[in-house]
Parts: structure tokens; sequence; C-alpha cells
């Protein structure tokens, strides 16, 4: 349904000025589809949809770069409003939101973020869902609509399949219609429950057979688990070679840990457990593999990812795998080592494994083979696991290949055997290399194996490498020591191993700091109780304000509770900023409503201004309304906070005292959803010239350059240019094709032939500038 109707909104609002953008949710995708990602896929699909870069994108990038890091949320979701007001409309389409798994909260984040957004003026939001307590709690104030098919959507389903039946079906039209009736009247709307019960019946031999069928195919609440237990009876009754074959893709399938292509899950089949080369002669035909699953595995034409026809096949498979598919874990860890052990991968010439195109399988194995041996029996995969491990050069191309290491650090150490069973939590492989000698403080990407050990929360790790004599306070890694990485990932039962074996200064460093920035209170108490310093390393101040900028209630109790100060106006700017509204509410009862309250909300409808809160902004605003808030219409121009700069114009809170600095800041970040607000309350340049001095209004034109978007909204509305004459001149007598035509032409003519040379300050330039439009040679051509 979703991709429906995205296509109908690319076909209705084609060349119009809207951006339409859209996630598929997976369940068979999460590690991947993170909040991060889905929210960063949503950004960039707007971005591109509009020519050139703009300046809050630009700069997000640069800050970045230079550091090397990542974006965090706050700053995709601010990027993402930024973008979205360039577009007069947006229309955002996310697709089974349920598929999106809930851990860390990660889809409750997801669809609070796509809440705020939807309460933008011009930001529309559409999702799919299946009825799922936590999805339906969430959207309860939102318009729903329960989508099902009816009888005879599902009875024409069927009578397009109905050629899938067995040849005496097919010769009695009267058979077909009782066919088609039956199943229509028995799978509730549900598509997918017809299609299992069209393949129940492709085996039956005769009308009587076929009609017993009908009679006892599965209804109500239950028939949908009932029919797959009916596929499986039927993959079960086939010759043991097809039935084996079956079983081999089914559980493959459900024990992968991403989404397999069916060239990946040939090999997978193919591996031979101790051989040293793949034998392509015992490659499954494709078609085969399918055809033998009984209906319940399906081939993605477009990726070539053969998968389950349905979510919850897949969680039909993982709730009986244990029974259906049992001693699976160490079949599939023995085949990935297997895999990556054949003769067929051959060393080049810098001493890495050259991949060749016909080693489908390599990425997949090379990235997931020691989680697949953690989880597997250890007295079965161990010897297989050491002799990879030992195979240092071998490993070291994987675990690039993977992306574990990076090839600056590819021959930065004698053996990464160690580290790599500290990275996947392989407890006996690594005490096993401990006794042969291996060097306990090995790095690997600047970490230590202690330190990777503690980052993933390997706790039998920790241990053994901690019994071997793992110094605890070498540094490397983005954290610092093993005890601030634990710290970081809420690693309590880790941080007891580690503090007794830390020096006493831990208590000063960076552990608390860590604990805070994760938004771990468990871990922020479990330090203090152990004697980290409260102040620790930054003082007591900025702690409390990492506790607000993480919106934890609990972790600002911790502070509070013991006695630190609070400073109001920091306070609320960071909980404004960061959109933290019970925080705010909980600060506002905390600080009261005296004197010094103007103040604090002054900084906090600041803050929440510059991120789009307008439920903080209102908030604030109860608490003293006399404020001063042109900073705050300031700061919502600057970073497109739509819903703000509306609710503060038109509460007419002072509205027109920095005219230019309003223009300014929307003109000066390329915010195109800004300069249009306030065109609509009434800043175009015909109006407001007769009240007003623009003696230096042309300069805008000049500083929106060479954005054209930009350009073209100040010409419409009438702001002037500076021609080669040094006079100001319009454009009022252009159609609105010639004017956007004209802006185009402007751009193009600046980013050839000129180069801006001068600085603007914070404030409005006054410099004289050498920039001049020759309006008659851009209509002439």
């Amino acid at each position: 349904m979703a991709s429906t109707v995205i296509n109908d909104l690319e076909k209705l609002f084609e060349k119009q000025d809207v951006g339409i953008i859209y996630l598929y949710c997976n369940y068979r995708r999460m590690l991947e589809q993170t909040v991060l990602n889905l929210l960063g896929s949503l950004t960039q699909q707007l971005a591109q949809q509009r020519p050139g870069i703009s300046a809050d994108l630009e700069t997000l990038y640069q800050k970045h770069a230079d550091k090397k890091s990542r974006a965090d949320m706050e700053e995709i979701l601010g990027l993402l409003r930024s973008e979205a007001s360039r577009f007069s409309r947006v229309f955002i389409v996310v697709d089974a939101l349920d598929e999106c798994i809930n851990s860390h909260d990660s889809r409750d984040i997801l669809g609070s973020s796509l809440l705020d957004l939807s309460s933008s003026a011009n930001v529309n939001v559409l999702i799919t869902s299946r009825f799922i307590p936590g999805v339906t709690y969430a959207f309860e104030n939102c318009n729903q609509l329960e989508i099902r098919a009816e009888v005879e959507d599902v009875k024409t389903y069927v009578q397009g399949n109905i050629t899938r039946m067995p040849k005496f079906v097919l010769r009695n039209n009267e058979l077909q219609d009782t066919i088609i009736e039956a199943i229509a009247n028995a799978v509730d709307g549900m598509f997918l429950l017809a299609q299992l019960h069209l393949d129940s019946l492709t085996d039956k031999t005769s009308p009587k057979a076929m009609k017993l069928a009908l009679k006892s195919l599965p209804k109500g609440s239950g028939a949908l688990e009932m029919a797959y237990r009916g596929a499986v009876e039927r993959i079960d009754s086939q010759k043991p070679g097809l039935r084996n074959l079956a079983d081999q893709v089914l559980s493959w399938i459900t024990y992968a840990r991403r989404p397999l292509r069916t060239n990946e899950l040939q090999q997978a089949l193919a591996i031979e457990i101790d051989e040293e080369y793949l034998d392509e002669e015992n490659f499954s035909d494709i078609e085969e593999m399918i055809n033998v699953c009984a209906g319940l595995v399906t081939v993605d034409e477009n990726s070539k990812v053969i998968r389950f026809i349905h979510y919850t096949t897949q969680e039909y498979f993982e709730s009986i795998r244990k029974t259906r598919f049992p001693g699976c874990d160490d079949h599939v860890a023995l085949s990935c080592i297997t895999y990556l052990m054949h003769n067929d991968l051959e060393v080049d010439s810098s001493g890495r494994f050259s991949i060749d195109s016909t080693c489908d399988l390599v990425e997949y194995a090379a990235q997931h083979w020691g989680h697949h041996v953690r989880i597997a029996s250890s007295t079965v995969v161990t010897p297989s696991t050491l002799r990879l491990l030992k195979m240092d050069k071998r490993l070291r191309s994987y675990s690039e290949l993977s992306g574990n290491i990076t090839s600056t650090h590819w021959q930065s150490s004698p053996s990464i055997a160690l580290w790599a069973a500290a990275y996947f939590g392989l407890e006996d492989a690594a005490q096993l290399l401990l006794a042969e000698g291996a060097d306990v403080n090995c790095k690997m990407n600047g970490e230590t194996a202690l330190y990777v050990a503690s980052t993933e929360g390997f706790v039998g790790v920790v241990r053994k490498l901690l019994d071997a004599g793992s110094d605890v306070e070498l540094t490397g890694g983005s954290r610092g020591t093993a005890l601030s990485t634990a710290a970081y990932h809420g690693h309590n039962e880790i941080i007891r191993l580690l503090i007794p074996r830390s020096f006493p200064w831990w208590r000063h460093g960076t552990a608390l700091k860590e604990a805070i920035d994760g938004g771990k209170p468990g871990t922020v108490t479990l330090l203090l109780e152990n004697g980290a310093d409260i102040s620790s390393p930054y003082g007591t101040g900025d702690n409390l304000a990492r506790a607000i900028f993480n919106g934890s209630e609990s972790l600002v109790r911790i502070f509070i509770d013991r006695g630190v100060t609070i400073d109001p106006c920091r306070a609320m700017e960071v909980a404004a900023g960061q959109g933290h509204l019970d925080l705010v509410r909980s600060l506002i009862a905390k600080l009261g409503k005296g004197t010094e309250a103007k103040s604090w909300v002054q900084s906090g409808v600041g803050a929440a201004a510059g991120g789009d809160h307008i439920e903080i902004v209102t908030q604030l605003l109860q608490v003293r309304s006399d404020i001063d808030v042109n900073p705050a219409k300031i700061k919502a121009c600057r970073s497109g906070s739509l819903r703000v700069l509306r609710f503060l114009l038109t509460e007419e809170r002072g509205l027109f005292p920095h005219i230019m600095k309003l223009l300014e800041a929307a003109v000066r970040s390329r915010q195109e959803g800004s300069l249009k607000i306030l065109f609509e309350y009434g800043l175009s340049y015909n109006v407001l010239r007769s009240d007003y001095r623009f003696e230096d209004a042309y300069k805008l034109v000049e500083l929106a350059l060479p954005d054209q978007n930009i350009v073209y909204l100040l010409l419409k509305h009438g702001y002037p240019f500076r021609d080669d004459h040094g006079l100001d001149n319009t454009v009022n007598d252009l159609t609105d094709a010639e004017l956007n035509d004209f802006a185009r032409r402007t751009v193009e003519g600046y980013q050839q032939n000129f180069e801006r040379s001068y600085y603007y300050s914070h404030s409005f330039p006054h410099e004289e500038i050498d920039i001049w439009i020759d309006k008659d040679s851009i209509l002439r051509s």
C-alpha cells in the first residue's frame, strides 16, 4: 500500500515544490535500521530533492568531517526540519513501523520524532503498521484508518491465482467457484492467509479431497499459525532429499543475522564442513530451493534477497527453531568458519586476501562468523574457531572487510587472534589463546582486547583477561579506558570487576562523564557509591548540564539529591534546547516563578526556538510573558523553526523591531520556509519601504547568492538588486516563470564571474561590495 501512496503522490505533485520521502521498515534489517540511520535516510532523501547544498547541511558536514565524527539525533532532527522548511509541503510515508524493532526504545523514538515533524504546518506523515499496543498508543490522537480487504478483493486475488490448482480443478468451473468462495470466507480479509490456503490445496488429487480440505481450512485468530503448521506438514511429506533441502533453506533464513541474497544462500547450502574448497557442483537450483518450501519463501526481484513471505512467517520459525532445527547454531557457525578457511581465496601482493567475485558469501561470513560461534556449542566449534583465529593474515583481511578494523591498523600489531576473540565474546577461545601465551594487552584500532570486550559487554571474556593480568589503565578507543567504555554502555557487572583493579585516580577520570553521556542512571549511582568524584572531570555544573542534556530526570535527580547547585539559565537553556518538555516542567516547578524567572525564561525560549520546540516555548511564556522574544525570532528564522516563528509572529510580541535582522537570518542560513513566513506576515519590500529605511536592502539579494530559490523569493517580493550603474533595480514586471528564469541566470552569472571578497560580520553588513547584476543582459539571453 505504501508504494502505491508514494507513486500517487509523485504523480500528483510532479514538478511542484513538494518533498516526498519514505521508509520501508524491515525487522530483518534491525542491525542497520537504527533510529539515527532511518532519520538520516529521510534527511538525505529530502536534501537530494533540492538543487545545491543548504547552509545547515554544509555546516553540519564540516563540523563532523573535521572531527571524523557522526551527527547525533538532535542534529539529524534539526537538519531534517531545516531541509523540510525549504519546501512548500513535505510528505513522509513510513511503511510497517511495527517492524522497527523497539530495542532501546528505537521504535518509540522514531514514532515521537515523526509526530513532532507532523506538527509542522508543511509536513504530513502517513504510517502503516499492525495494530500492536505500542504503536496504537503512540498515535492514539492521530487519524487512524483500518486497512482490510473486502471479500470481493480476496475473491479477485484467488481467481487470479487459480491456475496454480491441479488440472482437475481447471477443468471444473463449479469447483473453481467453490474454492474461491471458501477461501474468501475463511481468511477474514487477510491476503497472506489466502495465499497459504491456496498453497495448501495444490497437492489435492480429486474433487472429493479438495472439498474435504476446503471444509477444514483454518479460521479465526489462530488460523495463521495453523496454516503455517500445515505448510510444515506438507514439507515433511516430501521425499527425504527435498525435505532436507527445505530445512536447510528455512534454517539459514531463520538463523541468518541479515537477509541473504540467492547466490549467498546457494553457497551457504553448498558448504561441506572441513572441506578446503567450495564445490560448484554442490549448488542447489534456486527455483528448486523455493519450490520445496511449500510457498513459505520468496525472492525479491530487485534485491535478489530470498526471504520468508511475511514477517509472521519469520516469527513462527523463530518460535520453533530450537525444536525444528536442532544443532543449527553449530552448523551455521561451522559453515561460516569452513567457508572463511577455503583455499579459494588467495593472498595478493600486499599480503591481503584477494576476494574473488565468485565468493558471494564472504562478506556475510566475515562480518558474522564470530556472533554465530558465540551462541554455538563450544565443544563443537572451538577447535575450528582456533584454527581460523590463528590464520593471522586471513583474519586481518576478513576483519577489514567487515569493518572491524581499518586498513591503517592492518599491520600495526603482531597478532589479532585474542583481540578478535574478545570482540566476538569467545570465552573458551580467549582462554586457550591466553594459555598459549597470547599478548593480553594486544591492540587493534588502538583498542585493547579488554577495551573491546568491555565495550561489547562480554563479562566472561573480561574476567579471563583480568585474571591473565590485562592492564586496565591502558587507553585507546573513543572513550579512553575499559572502565570508561563500560560506563558509557552501562555494563555494571564489568565495572564491578574493573574498579578494584584500577588506580585510585579513576575517581577523577572520565568514567562518570561517560555514564552520564550514555544515559545510565544505575551506572552513575554505582560509580558515585564506589567513590567517583561528583565534580569529575569538568565540574559538578558540567555533569548536571550533561544529565539535563540527556533528558533523564532520574540522572538529574541523582545530582540534585547530592547537593549540586542548579544554574537556572544554563539548566533551562540545555533542557529547552534539547526539547525535553517533561524536564522543563520539572525545572519550572523547582525554580519557581519569582523575579529571577525572567532571565531563565529568556534563555529557555531562545534555546527552544532554535529547535522548533513549540510546546516548550508556550510553556515558558506562561511563566513570564514580558520577555524580549526578538532574539528567539531570529534564532527561529536562522534554524528554520517554522512553528515557533509563526507562533511568535502571530502573538505580535514586538512584531517588527528587527526586520532586517530577521530577513538577514533567514537569507544567510538559506531558510526558504522562514523567508516565506516572513513574507506572509508582511515583510515584502513593497509593503515596508514606505515605513522603514532600506538603503541596504539590495544586499539581501547579494547575500542570497548563489542560492537560486532564495534569490527568486526576494526578487518576487520586490527586493531590489544593484545594477551595473550602481542603482537599485527591481523585476516587478516579470511573470513568475520569467522571474524564476531570471533568478537562475543571475545565479549562473554569479557563479561564473564573481567571487565574494568581503566578510559579513554578525550584524547586517554595510560595507560596499563589488557585485552587480546586469538585468538587460540576463533578459536578452
